[in-house]
């Protein structure tokens, strides 16, 4: 059989992906080596608008467009590709050192483009910016290797032609291109069915005109379910004769008498409703079950897409155990990274308005809030979980907790609970979602083995969606949706907008990520001051602590967890004077706590009801103290 790209496509894919400069010559020779490398850009194009598709959801594209909208996306990157191929060869043409044919020169540049194949991965939350960023330096170093391979040139020279071409091509875009990218920018507003953003400007626009969170959409449920009461009755881990001693010492004193140690103190037409509607007579079963083969599609397409990867940093193993071990780390990678494509899009599809919320829109008028509203309530606080949360319920530490809270508050305190902040549509993770039956499983686990592999599944899902929360994309959208939960939950529990009566927000662990994060969009639409207090939170510098009134941050000299926040966050960094954190601090709007030889997590940690201190308080008892100490002494309640 005559040797053809077509048939060598792995081996050239791999070589351009690794700068061989043999791949970039052989693909100039070889027969179909020009549609190999139009294919190969083509897909780029289609990788990089699923990894910013976020604009079109920002957009509020409704589905039936969105596929349409990202292939001609694909069409205009691959037209992008041609003005660029011609202009380089015009630079060398011109400057007659090298003579290039225009279509080897097409060939090779569009094989350079095989770094952006992988731009499917700029759409992972955190980690989406710097991958994008590295993936087109690597495009640009592949274009050059491949220019230097046939054009028998330095790879410097190769460097200086391909910036002429890309300046030349901006030139060109500016000026006799502009009726061309006018009309591919009408086109692309004609098939989404609005008028996308073409800037970052417009975008944040777009995301400030949003009127959310506003009319309550979501009942927020205070009910647990049956199921997990009794796991959680049966396990080990509760302990709540120790939570009701707690709330007993703690509601026997006056006030809380042991001073807080401040360590730093500074100065119906969408279609999916449609769809939806017309599909009610099928059981949920089937349902689910359709939604589980479109998620393994998903799956295998990711792990075809990152087989180069794989094949070029593992292809040195081929037998025995480490094949084995090596297999199995990286399917882990590969679910790391689709459960991270994954994460941002409930938020997304709530903010397109894909999602039909045909719940109760009216406020609650439920016997808990009836109750509410007759007596005198002059400050709410609101208990936002850490990353072990799968619903409304909660894990027995703090059950533990919130027993040993709720009857220590001092007297026009209401607290609210039970609202999931791991989900815009505070929807549990063990109901009506294709992999329900996993987070079941995996509730079950946890409470009798918190250690087991299966339980931490529900931390490190929660994990990704804390990077949801503090990717500067994604952010603004999730933290609005957010604010809807708790704006909702609040309302459920008998709050008045405008009311003007201050809310505290707890927020353990991942929960003080969210806490800071919805406090702004939630002030925005209760006009009310907002006081958060962490409880070993880890907290991102992009959030904007200026519109707190203040930030209590509890910190154990034990908790590893909370140190992970400085470092994974460059903007707490004391080399980033600008960021919303350190500009807090120089106001004086952020207090740091310290709470001692403490944890993170039970046992040991802030709301371990058995482990106590050197002078006889457990953890859980000082937590509390803390707690009310800032509701009593601070703000005077």
């Amino acid at each position: 059989m005559n040797d053809t790209a077509s048939n060598q496509w792995h081996e050239l894919i791999g070589g351009a992906f690794a700068f061989k400069f043999n791949a970039f010559q052989q693909v100039a020779t070889l027969p179909n080596g020009l549609w190999l490398a139009l294919l190969v850009v083509l897909l780029s194009g289609l990788s990089l608008a699923v990894g910013q598709s976020i604009v079109l959801f920002i957009s509020r594209v409704k589905p039936g467009r969105f596929a349409f909208s990202l292939l001609l996306s694909a069409v205009l990157f691959t037209v992008g590709f041609l003005f660029l191929t011609l202009s380089t060869w015009l630079i060398c043409l011109l400057l007659g050192s090298i003579h290039i044919p225009f279509l080897t020169l097409t060939t090779v540049l569009g094989l350079g483009y095989v770094p952006l194949l992988f731009g499917f991965l700029g759409a992972l939350p955190y980690l989406g910016s710097p991958i994008g960023n590295l993936l087109s330096v690597w495009n640009l170093l592949a274009m050059v290797v491949g220019l230097a391979a046939v054009a028998g040139v330095e790879v410097g020279s190769a460097v200086v032609y391909v910036a002429l071409g890309w300046s030349v091509k901006q030139l060109l875009e500016g000026t006799i291109g502009q009726p061309i990218a006018l009309l591919g920018r009408n086109l692309a507003d004609r098939v989404a069915g609005v008028a996308l953003a073409d800037t970052h400007e417009e975008l944040v626009e777009q995301l400030l005109a949003g009127n959310r969170p506003a009319e309550p959409i979501i009942a927020a449920s205070q009910t647990q379910l049956r199921e997990v009461r009794e796991f959680i009755q049966a396990s080990d881990r509760s302990a709540p004769e120790e939570a009701r001693t707690v709330a007993q010492t703690l509601t026997a004193q006056p006030s809380a008498s042991t001073p807080l140690n401040i360590t730093q103190r500074t100065n119906t037409s969408n279609p999916l409703v449609q769809l939806d509607q017309k599909t009610r007579s099928i059981p949920q079963s089937i349902k689910l079950a359709l939604s589980l083969v479109v998620m393994a599609i998903a799956f295998a397409i990711i792990l075809v897409l990152l087989y180069p990867i794989r094949n070029g940093l593992f292809s040195w193993y081929q037998h025995g155990l480490w094949q084995l071990i090596f297999d199995l780390i990286w399917i882990g990678v590969v679910a790391l990274v689709f459960a991270g494509i994954l994460a941002p899009l409930e938020s997304l599809g709530w903010w397109a308005g894909w999602y039909n919320d045909d719940l109760d829109t009216a406020p609650a008028s439920s016997d808990l809030a009836q109750s509410t509203s007759r007596k005198s309530v002059n400050r709410y606080v609101v208990y936002l979980d850490g990353i072990g949360q799968s619903g409304e319920e909660y894990t027995p530490d703090i059950e533990d907790f919130l027993r040993a809270l709720e009857p220590a508050l001092p007297s026009g305190v209401e607290l609210v609970q039970g609202l999931m902040m791991y989900s815009v549509l505070n929807k549990p993770l063990n109901e009506d979602r294709p992999l329900a039956f996993l987070w079941r499983l995996a509730d079950k686990t946890r409470l009798t083995n918190p250690a087991a592999l299966l339980g931490i599944l529900v931390n490190l899902r929660n994990v990704i969606i804390v990077a949801v929360s503090s990717d500067k994309r994604y952010g603004p959208v999730y933290n609005q949706g957010i604010a809807q939960v708790i704006f909702d939950g609040l309302i459920n529990q008998g709050y008045k907008p405008g009311s003007g009566v201050p809310i505290t927000l707890i927020g353990y662990s991942g929960g003080g990520e969210m806490s800071v994060a919805s406090a702004p969009y939630l002030k925005r639409s209760i006009g009310a001051p907002i006081d958060v207090i962490s409880l070993g939170g880890v907290m991102s510098a992009n959030n904007d602590f200026l519109q707190l009134e203040q930030l209590y941050h509890v910190v154990g000299d034990k908790d590893t967890v909370e140190r992970l926040g400085p470092i994974a966050f460059p903007g707490r960094w004391k080399i980033f004077p600008l960021s919303y954190w350190n500009q807090a601090k120089r106001k004086g709007k952020i207090t740091i706590i310290s709470a001692g030889p403490v944890g993170h997590q039970v046992p040991g940690g802030y709301m371990d009801p058995k482990a106590t201190l050197p002078d006889g308080r457990t953890h859980l008892q000082q937590t509390i103290e803390i707690i009310l100490q800032i509701l009593r002494g601070v703000h005077k309640i």
